[in-house]
């Protein structure tokens, strides 16, 4: 890359963790008041952001949200298709590339959802939008098959988060060595508190979309909405409502960090 490219490049990643972090930090302030108070329902992401920012502000800070994950997203297929991050081109760095591209699709609904909710239109509901794609699934040839596959796949990151958190590998391409003594624990103590509260949701979304697909029925499928509904309906559900509060929130944090420490190799 030429130096405009590798400034933009940056400047992308930098937009992209900044409106990433924000929206993290607005969801788990939900959850966790939805912990707290049974007067405010847990919601997903899109709900959050209609929650959290009414009025003429919050117009103007979901558009800066929108076109921040927007140009994140377009960030993310850089970086898979460049190899910006240095995967590599083996299985594992492959994988990670698809990964990528998987969260600059979610990056570019959420913020094209922030900006229609920012300008008032109408967005059809996580659960009802989860359901209905898990319908168009189930509808296909080996369509339940299919269903069970992303579910299958959904715990299985949800596995790997878990094993992440306990070994502490946060991420690799974090500067470490540029922050101050003692801040990289704190920084690591963030992330395995990020990535433990977004397993347990994973989980609980692909347990749900297994028994979507072992029961042929759309109907029992749960978008993030849902899960959190169903985690604080159980006994002491609240205090594990909480955590994933304070995780998400905790992962906010960690883009934050990233926005300063985190290292792109640009070439």
């Amino acid at each position: 890359m030429n130096v405009a490219a590798r400034s933009s490049s940056r400047d992308a990643a930098r937009l992209g963790h900044l409106a990433t972090g924000a929206v993290y930090v607005v969801v788990g302030l939900v959850t966790l008041a939805a912990a707290i108070t049974r007067h405010v329902p847990p919601h997903s992401p899109q709900g959050a952001l209609r929650y959290m920012f009414p009025g003429e502000l919050g117009t103007v800070a979901l558009i800066g949200i929108g076109i921040g994950l927007i140009v994140d997203a377009v960030w993310q297929v850089v970086r898979a298709s460049t190899d910006a991050d240095g995967a590599g081109r083996g299985v594992l760095g492959m994988a990670e590339r698809i990964g990528w591209l998987f969260a600059g699709l979610v990056h570019l609904g959420l913020g094209v959802a922030a900006i229609r909710i920012a300008f008032g239109f109408h967005q059809s509901g996580s659960e009802r939008q989860a359901r209905s794609w898990t319908a168009f699934g189930l509808a296909l040839p080996f369509g339940r098959w299919l269903v069970a596959g992303v579910a299958i796949a959904t715990m299985v990151v949800a596995l790997v988060l878990l094993v992440r958190a306990g070994t502490g590998d946060v991420d690799k391409r974090i500067d470490w060595g540029a922050m101050r003594s003692g801040a990289g624990t704190v920084v690591r103590v963030l992330g395995q508190l990020g990535m433990i509260a977004r397993a347990i949701v994973y989980a609980v979304v692909g347990a749900f979309l297994l028994r979507a697909a072992l029961e042929a029925s759309a109907q029992q499928t749960r978008g993030v909405a849902g899960a959190l509904r169903a985690i604080r309906a159980e006994p002491y559900g609240w205090v594990i409502l909480a955590f994933i509060g304070i995780g998400f929130i905790a992962n906010g944090a960690l883009e934050f960090v990233r926005l300063r420490y985190h290292r792109i190799d640009t070439r």
